[in-house]
């Protein structure tokens, strides 16, 4: 089997360049980018024979990026390279055109190589199932029936492009469009890889031509910070991610103000709607530390010096049917605790290692906010540690991958 890995993710070498080139409310995807490099580190341990290509999420040029080319570049690893980082016109409406033209070349040159050098079946493996990246691979499915797709599905359509957020009436007929298009090219994709089994019920295609990976944990993102047992006296309550109404740090926000104790503070990254109400909310108590966006690096050195992690989103959404909250597993292995809610896109066994809110309103956040940080440091400590030997032991990069690639050789005989 030859494998593709047609992606999004930012080379090492020029993230920074990328960071320093969004202009203001364009941040990069390092949710996106980091399930996108577990997925890589996966493919390397598991010893296939692969090749990358990638186009960078970023924004177009001249609304959120500063350049009218976005750069291209090796893609490396542990020294290695895999593939590249193709160069592309950021220039906007004409982008998406250009990532579909140099992506179709890259693909052809690749099935080319692969032919000349055996039958293999040949699988790309898509980090999405938008139509710039799928349409082009569908074209030339026609042409090579050797052509397999398999797309990770993280988002469904109607959540991931909303109207809610999108009130401009040419930019609601262009995601009008774009769901459509992007839903009638379902039927040509071979395979299908899940984060829950529920994304069934809006992908009928997928029955029984999928894998459910609801996560992954590379560790190329370990950092060499210990979160050993400590007594603390003051204590960090943390938060980062997205600032939507949909993730409930609105109300996770006015839960915490409800905490009496002086030796509390809650720290919040990230940006979003919602950024208005925790900035007012900042300023009425200055136990509320807002840090706005921050780096990838940051935030995970946060987490690993905080006291406690929190996930506010509720199971009041439908959405968190269809879903793994992506921090969820950055959460657990970071060696400081989470608390969060009981989510249907979460399986059961997770349960077992984070504590979990049962009442849905405020003062039930806030009262297990109290409970969980009066228990003794050494038990929230024995509950971070079960909780990363847990996914060490369960959903490394190598392991998810594994089945992955176990799970297409099935399918192809």
């Amino acid at each position: 089997m030859k494998l593709l890995f047609v992606s999004s993710l930012y080379p090492t070498a020029i993230k920074n360049e990328f960071a320093l080139n969004g202009k203001r409310g364009a941040s990069l995807q390092n949710q996106v980018n980091a399930f996108q490099w577990a997925m890589m580190e996966g493919l390397v341990l598991n010893k296939l024979d692969f090749k990358v290509v990638s186009f960078p999420a970023l924004g177009a040029y001249p609304l959120h990026f500063k350049k009218l080319f976005v750069s291209g570049a090796e893609i490396m690893y542990n020294g290695r390279c895999y593939g590249t980082s193709v160069k592309y016109s950021a220039l906007v409406v004409y982008k998406e055109w250009d990532i579909q033209r140099r992506l179709k070349k890259y693909v052809e040159e690749w099935i080319s190589q692969s032919i000349s050098c055996s039958n293999e079946p040949m699988i790309a493996l898509v980090y999405t199932s938008a139509v710039m990246f799928v349409e082009p691979l569908v074209q030339l499915k026609r042409k090579y029936p050797n052509l397999h797709i398999c797309c990770v599905i993280t988002d469904l359509i109607d959540d991931a492009m909303s109207f809610d957020s999108n009130r401009s009436f040419f930019k609601r007929i262009q995601i009008a469009r774009e769901k459509k298009l992007q839903k009638s090219l379902y039927k040509e994709i071979d395979f299908f890889v899940l984060l829950s089994k529920a994304m069934e019920e809006k992908i009928p295609e997928a029955v029984g031509q999928n894998i459910v990976i609801e996560g992954i944990y590379g560790r190329h993102e370990s950092l060499v910070v210990e979160n050993t047992y400590r007594h603390e006296n003051l204590k960090t309550i943390l938060y980062g991610g997205t600032l939507q109404e949909f993730s409930g740090v609105n109300d996770f926000v006015d839960a915490f103000m409800l905490l009496k104790s002086e030796n509390y503070r809650l720290v919040i990254c990230g940006s979003g709607f919602c950024e208005s109400h925790i900035k007012e909310s900042a300023k009425k108590d200055d136990r509320i530390d807002y840090r706005g966006t921050v780096s990838r690096e940051e935030l995970l050195l946060l987490q690993r010096k905080a006291t406690l992690l929190v996930n506010p989103r509720k199971p009041t959404e439908e959405i968190t049917r269809f879903s793994f909250p992506s921090k969820t597993i950055e959460y657990l292995v970071s060696g400081t605790p989470m608390l969060g809610y009981k989510l249907e896109g979460i399986p059961v066994e997770y349960y077992d290692y984070f504590y979990t809110v049962d009442d849905l309103s405020l003062q039930g956040m806030a009262n297990k906010l109290e409970e969980v940080l009066s228990l003794p440091d050494e038990e929230r400590h024995l509950m971070a540690e079960r909780a990363k030997t847990f996914i060490y032991r369960n959903k490394t990069a190598e392991y998810q991958i594994g089945r992955l690639l176990n799970f297409l050789k099935s399918k192809l005989g």
